[in-house]
């Protein structure tokens, strides 16, 4: 993320934090005030939540901008934050489904675990079928790449492949092979997620 930003002409800062260590006054702290954004590649929502509320209670008002691990509008709701969505073809009828049975929240990580743990099912059988009753864990992994899923199966709403080789700059192997809209959350006042790209 830093050479993708200076290489686009912005100035980036960095800093880390521990994860056994909930108290991120002093790394707040040392934010420049003219930041206008505060980016967490973190996979922990609670994490993001926290670091919201110590932000706001130091009295910086950078946004936040999560990754797709802080996804979570049931416990990551800095109002005004962003957050980074797996793709979902969001007009797909199981799309629609799954939004509602979870209170109108799209939940984007329920979407692509759903379609893993049949990305992961489909792998094993093959290689099942192949050992006769029998596999290993590699066979299993070769079995991943060979997967292709219709639209219709998982809930994405939109096939399943993947690279099994190096295509254009940045897709190499095991990337998906398809067009896949990744969407941008904003998180409302009422701390729902809109999205905006």
């Amino acid at each position: 993320v830093k050479a993708d930003l200076t290489k686009a002409g912005v100035t980036v800062t960095t800093d880390h934090i521990s994860q056994q260590n909930p108290d991120y006054n002093s790394v707040i702290a040392a934010i420049p005030g003219n930041t206008q954004l505060v980016y967490i590649p973190w996979q922990v929502p609670a994490m993001a939540q926290q670091f919201f509320t110590q932000m706001r209670a130091n009295g910086k008002k950078q946004v936040i901008m999560g990754s797709d691990g802080t996804d979570d509008p049931s416990t990551f709701k800095g109002a005004g934050s962003y957050v980074s969505g797996f793709p979902a073809d969001t007009t797909s009828g199981g799309f629609a489904k799954f939004k509602k049975s979870h209170n109108g929240q799209p939940e984007m990580f329920g979407l692509p675990t759903y379609t893993s743990v049949i990305v992961n099912a489909t792998a094993l059988q093959a290689a099942c079928k192949a050992g006769h009753g029998k596999t290993t864990r590699n066979a299993v992994r070769k079995d991943v790449a060979k997967v292709k899923l219709s639209s219709a199966v998982g809930l994405l709403g939109f096939p399943v492949q993947f690279l099994n080789k190096n295509h254009g700059k940045f897709q190499g192997p095991g990337d998906m092979g398809g067009v896949a809209g990744f969407g941008i959350y904003k998180i409302q006042s009422n701390g729902t997620y809109k999205r905006v790209a």
